[in-house]
Protein backbone atom coordinates (compact mmCIF):
# COMPACT_ATOMS: atom_id res chain seq x y z
CA UNK A 1 0.00 0.00 0.00
CA UNK A 2 2.70 2.54 0.52
CA UNK A 3 4.27 2.41 -2.60
CA UNK A 4 0.81 2.54 -4.35
CA UNK A 5 0.38 5.70 -2.60
CA UNK A 6 3.48 7.02 -3.62
CA UNK A 7 2.70 6.30 -7.37
CA UNK A 8 -0.40 7.68 -7.06
CA UNK A 9 0.82 11.12 -5.66
CA UNK A 10 3.71 10.84 -8.15
CA UNK A 11 0.83 10.50 -11.32
CA UNK A 12 -1.07 13.69 -9.49
CA UNK A 13 2.01 16.16 -9.70
CA UNK A 14 3.00 14.77 -13.73
CA UNK A 15 -0.30 15.48 -14.68
CA UNK A 16 -0.87 19.31 -13.35
CA UNK A 17 2.71 20.13 -14.18
CA UNK A 18 1.72 21.58 -17.91
CA UNK A 19 4.66 24.00 -17.54
CA UNK A 20 8.18 23.07 -16.01
CA UNK A 21 8.97 26.89 -14.84
CA UNK A 22 5.78 27.16 -13.89
CA UNK A 23 5.58 24.00 -10.95
CA UNK A 24 9.65 24.83 -9.76
CA UNK A 25 8.58 28.48 -8.83
CA UNK A 26 5.80 27.03 -7.16
CA UNK A 27 7.73 24.85 -4.99
CA UNK A 28 10.21 28.04 -4.55
CA UNK A 29 6.87 29.77 -3.35
CA UNK A 30 6.61 26.60 -0.64
CA UNK A 31 9.87 26.27 0.60
CA UNK A 32 9.79 30.50 0.87
CA UNK A 33 7.18 29.91 3.46
CA UNK A 34 8.20 27.17 5.24
CA UNK A 35 7.11 23.13 4.58
CA UNK A 36 4.04 22.20 5.92
CA UNK A 37 4.17 21.25 9.47
CA UNK A 38 4.01 17.30 10.03
CA UNK A 39 0.92 16.04 12.56
CA UNK A 40 1.73 15.24 15.88
CA UNK A 41 3.99 16.34 18.81
CA UNK A 42 5.27 20.08 18.37
CA UNK A 43 9.00 20.74 18.29
CA UNK A 44 11.13 23.35 17.64
CA UNK A 45 11.47 22.85 13.89
CA UNK A 46 7.98 22.79 13.47
CA UNK A 47 7.75 26.51 15.49
CA UNK A 48 9.81 28.04 13.24
CA UNK A 49 9.48 31.36 11.15
CA UNK A 50 9.06 30.76 7.81
CA UNK A 51 12.44 31.34 6.23
CA UNK A 52 12.89 33.33 2.59
CA UNK A 53 10.94 36.51 0.88
CA UNK A 54 7.53 35.08 0.14
CA UNK A 55 7.17 38.65 -2.17
CA UNK A 56 10.04 38.41 -4.10
CA UNK A 57 8.93 34.42 -4.87
CA UNK A 58 5.31 35.02 -5.73
CA UNK A 59 6.78 37.97 -8.02
CA UNK A 60 8.84 35.52 -10.27
CA UNK A 61 6.10 33.41 -10.59
CA UNK A 62 3.32 35.89 -11.50
CA UNK A 63 6.24 36.70 -14.06
CA UNK A 64 6.32 33.61 -15.16
CA UNK A 65 2.78 32.49 -15.21
CA UNK A 66 0.84 35.85 -16.28
CA UNK A 67 3.43 37.86 -18.19
CA UNK A 68 0.76 39.92 -20.04
CA UNK A 69 -1.95 40.63 -16.61
CA UNK A 70 1.55 41.77 -14.25
CA UNK A 71 1.37 45.38 -13.41
CA UNK A 72 4.23 46.84 -12.25
CA UNK A 73 3.20 50.64 -11.28
CA UNK A 74 0.16 51.86 -11.50
CA UNK A 75 -0.59 54.80 -14.16
CA UNK A 76 -1.84 57.83 -13.60
CA UNK A 77 -5.15 58.92 -16.08
CA UNK A 78 -4.04 61.56 -18.63
CA UNK A 79 -6.51 64.52 -19.57
CA UNK A 80 -7.02 66.79 -22.85
CA UNK A 81 -7.50 70.26 -21.61
CA UNK A 82 -10.86 71.25 -22.65
CA UNK A 83 -9.53 75.02 -22.01
CA UNK A 84 -12.63 75.55 -20.17
CA UNK A 85 -11.77 75.69 -16.61
CA UNK A 86 -15.33 74.79 -15.77
CA UNK A 87 -15.73 71.43 -17.42
CA UNK A 88 -12.34 70.22 -16.94
CA UNK A 89 -13.04 71.04 -13.15
CA UNK A 90 -16.75 69.47 -13.45
CA UNK A 91 -14.80 66.30 -14.78
CA UNK A 92 -11.83 65.16 -13.58
CA UNK A 93 -11.35 68.27 -10.57
CA UNK A 94 -8.19 69.41 -12.01
CA UNK A 95 -9.18 72.83 -13.50
CA UNK A 96 -5.88 73.30 -15.13
CA UNK A 97 -4.45 69.84 -15.95
CA UNK A 98 -7.65 68.10 -16.43
CA UNK A 99 -10.65 67.33 -18.89
CA UNK A 100 -11.26 64.39 -21.03
CA UNK A 101 -9.81 61.42 -20.03
CA UNK A 102 -7.53 59.67 -22.42
CA UNK A 103 -5.69 56.74 -21.77
CA UNK A 104 -7.98 54.05 -21.52
CA UNK A 105 -10.80 55.82 -20.37
CA UNK A 106 -14.55 55.69 -22.16
CA UNK A 107 -16.61 59.66 -21.73
CA UNK A 108 -19.91 58.62 -23.45
CA UNK A 109 -22.15 61.89 -23.53
CA UNK A 110 -25.87 61.72 -24.25
CA UNK A 111 -28.80 63.66 -24.42
CA UNK A 112 -31.53 64.95 -26.83
CA UNK A 113 -31.93 66.25 -30.17
CA UNK A 114 -30.49 69.63 -30.39
CA UNK A 115 -28.69 69.66 -27.43
CA UNK A 116 -25.46 70.71 -27.82
CA UNK A 117 -23.74 67.21 -28.37
CA UNK A 118 -22.65 67.94 -31.81
CA UNK A 119 -21.06 71.35 -30.12
CA UNK A 120 -19.18 69.60 -27.98
CA UNK A 121 -18.00 67.31 -30.91
CA UNK A 122 -16.35 69.83 -32.53
CA UNK A 123 -15.15 71.64 -29.27
CA UNK A 124 -13.13 68.34 -28.46
CA UNK A 125 -11.88 67.71 -31.92
CA UNK A 126 -10.76 71.78 -32.20
CA UNK A 127 -8.50 71.03 -28.75
CA UNK A 128 -6.99 68.04 -29.76
CA UNK A 129 -5.77 69.17 -33.04
CA UNK A 130 -4.17 72.84 -31.13
CA UNK A 131 -2.42 70.49 -28.35
CA UNK A 132 -0.69 67.60 -30.56
CA UNK A 133 -3.43 64.99 -29.72
CA UNK A 134 -4.19 62.75 -32.22
CA UNK A 135 -8.11 63.43 -33.63
CA UNK A 136 -9.97 60.35 -34.96
CA UNK A 137 -13.65 61.00 -35.85
CA UNK A 138 -16.19 58.09 -36.67
CA UNK A 139 -19.05 60.12 -38.34
CA UNK A 140 -22.02 58.32 -38.79
CA UNK A 141 -24.23 61.42 -38.52
CA UNK A 142 -23.03 63.27 -40.76
CA UNK A 143 -23.86 66.00 -38.72
CA UNK A 144 -20.68 68.26 -40.11
CA UNK A 145 -19.53 69.78 -42.81
CA UNK A 146 -16.15 71.16 -44.11
CA UNK A 147 -17.27 74.65 -44.28
CA UNK A 148 -19.24 74.63 -40.16
CA UNK A 149 -15.80 72.87 -39.35
CA UNK A 150 -13.72 76.52 -40.92
CA UNK A 151 -16.28 78.32 -39.06
CA UNK A 152 -15.55 76.91 -35.89
CA UNK A 153 -11.63 77.57 -36.23
CA UNK A 154 -11.37 73.66 -37.10
CA UNK A 155 -8.79 72.22 -39.55
CA UNK A 156 -10.28 69.51 -41.34
CA UNK A 157 -7.16 68.68 -42.92
CA UNK A 158 -5.57 67.13 -39.47
CA UNK A 159 -8.23 64.95 -38.48
CA UNK A 160 -9.01 61.44 -39.41
CA UNK A 161 -12.81 61.36 -40.46
CA UNK A 162 -14.16 57.52 -40.82
CA UNK A 163 -17.55 56.92 -42.26
CA UNK A 164 -18.20 53.07 -40.19
CA UNK A 165 -21.27 51.26 -42.00
CA UNK A 166 -22.11 49.14 -38.57
CA UNK A 167 -21.58 49.61 -35.24
CA UNK A 168 -19.65 46.09 -35.36
CA UNK A 169 -17.18 48.02 -37.78
CA UNK A 170 -16.61 51.01 -35.88
CA UNK A 171 -15.99 49.10 -32.56
CA UNK A 172 -13.20 47.00 -35.38
CA UNK A 173 -11.47 50.46 -36.03
CA UNK A 174 -11.39 51.77 -32.41
CA UNK A 175 -9.42 48.19 -31.90
CA UNK A 176 -7.11 49.05 -34.87
CA UNK A 177 -6.26 52.19 -33.85
CA UNK A 178 -5.58 50.98 -30.20
CA UNK A 179 -3.60 48.29 -31.54
CA UNK A 180 -1.47 50.52 -34.07
CA UNK A 181 -1.06 53.19 -31.05
CA UNK A 182 0.59 50.21 -29.33
CA UNK A 183 2.61 48.68 -31.86
CA UNK A 184 3.88 52.91 -32.09
CA UNK A 185 4.21 53.06 -28.73
CA UNK A 186 1.93 56.29 -28.33
CA UNK A 187 2.76 57.30 -24.73
CA UNK A 188 3.15 61.00 -25.14
CA UNK A 189 0.16 63.32 -26.48
CA UNK A 190 -2.00 60.34 -27.25
CA UNK A 191 -5.69 59.68 -29.65
CA UNK A 192 -8.87 61.08 -29.30
CA UNK A 193 -11.67 58.97 -30.95
CA UNK A 194 -15.09 60.81 -31.28
CA UNK A 195 -17.99 58.36 -32.38
CA UNK A 196 -20.59 60.11 -33.48
CA UNK A 197 -22.63 58.33 -32.91
CA UNK A 198 -24.07 54.58 -31.54
CA UNK A 199 -27.65 55.50 -31.83
CA UNK A 200 -27.07 56.72 -35.78
CA UNK A 201 -25.40 53.38 -36.30
CA UNK A 202 -26.93 50.46 -37.67
CA UNK A 203 -25.95 47.09 -36.31
CA UNK A 204 -24.62 44.38 -39.25
CA UNK A 205 -28.18 42.62 -38.88
CA UNK A 206 -30.29 45.82 -39.36
CA UNK A 207 -28.12 46.32 -42.75
CA UNK A 208 -29.46 43.10 -43.94
CA UNK A 209 -32.85 42.39 -42.52
CA UNK A 210 -35.69 43.74 -44.77
CA UNK A 211 -37.95 46.49 -44.41
CA UNK A 212 -41.14 44.68 -42.94
CA UNK A 213 -38.72 42.25 -40.60
CA UNK A 214 -39.04 43.36 -36.83
CA UNK A 215 -35.38 43.85 -35.05
CA UNK A 216 -35.10 44.23 -31.09
CA UNK A 217 -32.43 45.35 -29.17
CA UNK A 218 -29.99 45.25 -31.89
CA UNK A 219 -27.66 47.44 -30.81
CA UNK A 220 -27.76 47.22 -27.25
CA UNK A 221 -26.65 43.09 -27.95
CA UNK A 222 -23.65 44.25 -30.17
CA UNK A 223 -22.57 47.12 -27.53
CA UNK A 224 -22.97 44.87 -24.52
CA UNK A 225 -20.82 42.28 -26.30
CA UNK A 226 -18.22 44.30 -27.75
CA UNK A 227 -17.63 47.34 -25.19
CA UNK A 228 -15.89 44.66 -22.78
CA UNK A 229 -13.10 43.91 -25.16
CA UNK A 230 -13.07 47.64 -26.26
CA UNK A 231 -12.30 48.54 -22.71
CA UNK A 232 -9.44 46.29 -22.75
CA UNK A 233 -8.02 47.42 -25.50
CA UNK A 234 -7.78 50.93 -25.23
CA UNK A 235 -6.89 50.82 -21.75
CA UNK A 236 -3.48 49.13 -23.41
CA UNK A 237 -2.89 52.27 -25.33
CA UNK A 238 -2.88 55.83 -25.08
CA UNK A 239 -6.24 55.92 -26.68
CA UNK A 240 -9.66 57.96 -25.37
CA UNK A 241 -12.49 57.48 -26.45
CA UNK A 242 -16.04 59.49 -26.45
CA UNK A 243 -18.70 58.18 -27.63
CA UNK A 244 -22.31 60.19 -28.21
CA UNK A 245 -25.45 58.58 -27.73
CA UNK A 246 -28.75 60.04 -27.69
CA UNK A 247 -31.24 59.90 -25.01
CA UNK A 248 -34.46 57.82 -24.78
CA UNK A 249 -37.78 59.77 -23.18
CA UNK A 250 -39.18 57.04 -19.88
CA UNK A 251 -42.85 57.64 -20.25
CA UNK A 252 -43.13 55.81 -16.93
CA UNK A 253 -41.60 59.22 -15.34
CA UNK A 254 -43.90 61.14 -13.75
CA UNK A 255 -43.96 65.25 -12.46
CA UNK A 256 -41.19 67.05 -13.43
CA UNK A 257 -38.51 64.16 -12.70
CA UNK A 258 -35.82 63.72 -15.80
CA UNK A 259 -37.39 61.50 -18.20
CA UNK A 260 -34.56 61.45 -20.21
CA UNK A 261 -32.32 57.91 -19.76
CA UNK A 262 -29.19 56.73 -21.87
CA UNK A 263 -30.01 53.63 -24.20
CA UNK A 264 -27.69 51.05 -25.02
CA UNK A 265 -27.95 48.56 -22.63
CA UNK A 266 -26.37 48.09 -19.31
CA UNK A 267 -22.48 47.16 -21.21
CA UNK A 268 -22.34 51.16 -21.75
CA UNK A 269 -23.41 52.35 -18.66
CA UNK A 270 -21.14 49.62 -16.91
CA UNK A 271 -18.08 50.63 -19.17
CA UNK A 272 -18.08 54.33 -19.33
CA UNK A 273 -15.95 55.59 -16.85
CA UNK A 274 -17.57 58.98 -16.80
CA UNK A 275 -21.22 59.05 -18.03
CA UNK A 276 -22.09 63.26 -19.05
CA UNK A 277 -25.76 64.42 -19.44
CA UNK A 278 -26.28 67.71 -21.97
CA UNK A 279 -29.41 69.49 -22.15
CA UNK A 280 -31.35 72.50 -23.70
CA UNK A 281 -31.18 75.62 -22.36
CA UNK A 282 -32.68 78.91 -23.22
CA UNK A 283 -31.66 80.37 -26.30
CA UNK A 284 -30.73 83.55 -28.76
CA UNK A 285 -29.92 85.11 -31.90
CA UNK A 286 -26.63 84.76 -30.89
CA UNK A 287 -26.53 81.30 -29.10
CA UNK A 288 -27.93 78.78 -26.54
CA UNK A 289 -27.07 77.73 -23.30
CA UNK A 290 -26.30 74.15 -22.90
CA UNK A 291 -26.56 72.21 -19.77
CA UNK A 292 -24.17 69.94 -18.93
CA UNK A 293 -23.84 67.72 -15.71
CA UNK A 294 -22.99 64.30 -14.73
CA UNK A 295 -25.82 63.49 -12.50
CA UNK A 296 -25.06 59.52 -12.67
CA UNK A 297 -21.47 58.45 -13.00
CA UNK A 298 -18.34 60.12 -12.64
CA UNK A 299 -15.01 57.34 -11.66
CA UNK A 300 -12.35 60.34 -11.62
CA UNK A 301 -14.17 63.34 -9.98
CA UNK A 302 -17.48 63.17 -7.09
CA UNK A 303 -20.35 63.02 -9.62
CA UNK A 304 -23.71 65.16 -9.84
CA UNK A 305 -21.95 67.87 -10.63
CA UNK A 306 -23.27 70.38 -13.10
CA UNK A 307 -22.46 73.79 -15.27
CA UNK A 308 -24.25 76.26 -17.86
CA UNK A 309 -22.32 77.04 -20.45
CA UNK A 310 -22.62 78.95 -23.44
CA UNK A 311 -22.51 78.32 -27.31
CA UNK A 312 -21.97 81.05 -29.33
CA UNK A 313 -23.16 79.99 -32.68
CA UNK A 314 -20.55 81.48 -34.95
CA UNK A 315 -17.62 80.56 -32.41
CA UNK A 316 -18.37 77.92 -30.28
CA UNK A 317 -18.03 77.98 -26.60
CA UNK A 318 -17.15 80.92 -25.30
CA UNK A 319 -14.09 81.14 -22.28
CA UNK A 320 -16.27 83.92 -20.88
CA UNK A 321 -19.08 82.48 -19.89
CA UNK A 322 -16.45 79.68 -18.42
CA UNK A 323 -15.04 81.84 -15.98
CA UNK A 324 -18.05 82.80 -15.05
CA UNK A 325 -18.82 79.27 -13.97
CA UNK A 326 -15.23 78.89 -12.66
CA UNK A 327 -15.76 82.14 -10.53
CA UNK A 328 -18.89 80.36 -9.08
CA UNK A 329 -16.82 77.00 -8.18
CA UNK A 330 -13.93 79.19 -6.74
CA UNK A 331 -16.83 80.34 -4.38
CA UNK A 332 -17.81 76.88 -3.89
CA UNK A 333 -14.41 75.41 -2.86
CA UNK A 334 -13.72 78.39 -0.93
CA UNK A 335 -11.15 79.69 -2.54
CA UNK A 336 -12.85 83.36 -2.93
CA UNK A 337 -15.26 84.59 -0.37
CA UNK A 338 -18.83 85.70 -1.45
CA UNK A 339 -20.43 88.97 -0.13
CA UNK A 340 -23.79 89.05 -1.42
CA UNK A 341 -23.87 89.37 -5.18
CA UNK A 342 -20.22 90.07 -5.06
CA UNK A 343 -17.47 87.89 -4.91
CA UNK A 344 -13.58 88.68 -3.49
CA UNK A 345 -10.28 87.09 -2.92
CA UNK A 346 -9.64 86.78 0.76
CA UNK A 347 -6.30 88.69 0.23
CA UNK A 348 -8.07 91.14 -1.67
CA UNK A 349 -11.22 91.90 0.70
CA UNK A 350 -12.18 95.23 -0.76
CA UNK A 351 -11.35 94.22 -4.25
CA UNK A 352 -15.03 92.90 -5.14
CA UNK A 353 -16.24 91.84 -8.21
CA UNK A 354 -19.31 89.80 -10.05
CA UNK A 355 -18.93 86.54 -11.12
CA UNK A 356 -19.03 87.48 -14.64
CA UNK A 357 -16.31 90.17 -14.70
CA UNK A 358 -13.80 87.37 -14.04
CA UNK A 359 -13.19 87.33 -17.62
CA UNK A 360 -12.48 91.12 -18.22
CA UNK A 361 -10.32 91.29 -15.01
CA UNK A 362 -7.87 88.49 -16.18
CA UNK A 363 -5.20 90.28 -18.59
CA UNK A 364 -3.73 87.40 -21.18
CA UNK A 365 -3.75 83.66 -21.07
CA UNK A 366 -0.67 83.67 -18.36
CA UNK A 367 -2.79 85.05 -15.98
CA UNK A 368 -5.59 82.69 -16.81
CA UNK A 369 -3.04 79.72 -16.42
CA UNK A 370 -1.63 80.92 -13.17
CA UNK A 371 -5.11 81.33 -11.25
CA UNK A 372 -5.68 78.02 -12.52
CA UNK A 373 -2.67 76.41 -11.08
CA UNK A 374 -2.82 78.25 -8.07
CA UNK A 375 -6.83 76.83 -7.60
CA UNK A 376 -5.95 73.27 -8.35
CA UNK A 377 -2.94 73.35 -6.11
CA UNK A 378 -5.45 74.58 -3.45
CA UNK A 379 -7.65 71.80 -4.50
CA UNK A 380 -4.78 68.42 -4.17
CA UNK A 381 -4.69 70.47 -0.98
CA UNK A 382 -8.32 70.41 0.26
CA UNK A 383 -9.03 67.39 -1.68
CA UNK A 384 -11.37 65.46 0.67
CA UNK A 385 -13.17 68.69 2.02
CA UNK A 386 -13.55 70.10 -1.17
CA UNK A 387 -15.81 67.12 -1.98
CA UNK A 388 -17.65 67.56 1.20
CA UNK A 389 -18.52 70.78 0.20
CA UNK A 390 -19.60 70.34 -3.74
CA UNK A 391 -22.35 68.35 -5.21
CA UNK A 392 -25.06 69.06 -2.28
CA UNK A 393 -28.06 70.27 -4.65
CA UNK A 394 -30.27 68.35 -6.33
CA UNK A 395 -29.83 68.60 -10.07
CA UNK A 396 -32.89 69.88 -12.01
CA UNK A 397 -34.12 68.71 -14.70
CA UNK A 398 -32.71 71.18 -17.65
CA UNK A 399 -35.31 69.92 -20.49
CA UNK A 400 -38.56 71.41 -18.02
CA UNK A 401 -36.90 73.96 -16.25
CA UNK A 402 -38.77 76.62 -18.00
CA UNK A 403 -42.01 74.39 -17.98
CA UNK A 404 -42.08 74.76 -14.46
CA UNK A 405 -41.14 78.16 -13.76
CA UNK A 406 -43.88 79.00 -16.53
CA UNK A 407 -46.77 76.64 -14.28
CA UNK A 408 -45.40 78.15 -11.00
CA UNK A 409 -45.94 81.73 -12.16
CA UNK A 410 -49.64 81.15 -13.90
CA UNK A 411 -50.12 79.22 -10.55
CA UNK A 412 -49.26 82.64 -8.87
CA UNK A 413 -51.59 84.82 -10.99
CA UNK A 414 -54.16 82.19 -11.08
CA UNK A 415 -54.16 82.99 -6.98
CA UNK A 416 -54.22 86.64 -7.34
CA UNK A 417 -57.51 86.37 -9.28
CA UNK A 418 -59.43 84.34 -7.22
CA UNK A 419 -58.28 87.20 -4.30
Amino acid sequence: MPRLKKKVAVAEVDSSATDESIVETAEEIVHAVGEKPKRGRKTAKTTSKPSGDFGSALDKFLGKAYPNSLITQLKDTTFMDTGLPDFNFFISGRPRTGGIPLNGKITTFYGPEGSGKTSMIARLLKVAIEQGVLPVFLDTERALEKRRFAQLGIDWSKIKHLWPTCIEEAFDIVEKISELAIAHNVNDKGVLIVYDSLAGTLTSDENERKMDQVEIASAAKVINRNMKKVKRIIEKANVGLVLIQQSRINMQVIGHADKYSLPGGQGLKHNSDVLVRIAKGKQDIEGQIVKISTPVKNRLFKPRQSIEAYFDYMNGFTLKQSLANFAKIMVDIGYMKKAGAYCYFANEPDDKFYAKELYERLQGIDELNQLTEDVENYIDANFLEINRLIGQEEIEDPEHLNEIEESSSKNDEDEDSED
